[in-house]
């Protein structure tokens, strides 16, 4: 009777501890998942702004005859973030676009014959409306973030976190020119 009583504790104590990684998981799989929806609802905002590169490019180099090895840069990385599968790498290169473009756009301000192309002042047009409606999605992108990175490093979820290789994301961040609210 006593080894009985025993083995029944034994099998509880394993089915508690069973259940408990379950939940775990579940929490670990739910904080994930929301990451990327939270990714996908800001994507499509992104693969627009994107888009708008070429055209932007093309606009400097042929009315402006502007070369620069920043339109380079920001083509590859325009490129990159289109190929690219893993919302992470989306997320750094996004993080990297930007930064891209503004540089540009604050380059083309010190050419007054820049400022008053239409083609460009429709396209700042375009990716301004872009960028309030990427703003909008950011901060829900980074709270979901922030959630998740929260849930990986605390205790007892690190662990488990770090058998399922589950890593660190990075929060989608806006230049600094565009948190002082210069905005293209």
């Amino acid at each position: 009777m006593g080894k009985l009583v025993v083995f029944i504790i034994i099998a509880l104590l394993a089915l508690g501890v069973v259940c408990y990684l379950m939940r775990l998981y579940k929490k670990l799989t739910v904080l994930r998942q929301e990451t990327e929806e939270a990714f996908d609802n800001i994507d499509n905002l992104l693969k627009q702004r994107a888009g708008e590169i070429p055209e932007l490019v093309s606009l400097l180099e042929t009315s402006a005859g502007f070369q620069s090895p920043l339109f380079q840069q920001l083509t590859k990385q325009r490129k990159r973030y289109q190929t690219s599968r893993k919302s992470e790498d989306k997320v750094r290169l996004a993080n990297q676009i930007d930064q891209g473009l503004q540089q540009i756009f604050t380059l083309s301000e010190a050419y007054p014959e820049l400022k008053s192309l239409y083609g460009l002042v429709e396209l700042r047009k375009r990716l301004m409306q872009l960028e309030f409606q990427i703003a909008e999605r950011r901060e829900p992108f980074n709270q979901s973030v922030i959630r998740y990175n929260a849930g990986i490093r605390t205790f007892p979820n690190a662990i488990l976190a770090l058998l399922l290789g589950y890593r660190t994301k990075s929060l989608l961040t806006q230049s600094k020119e565009r948190r002082d609210d210069t905005i293209f």
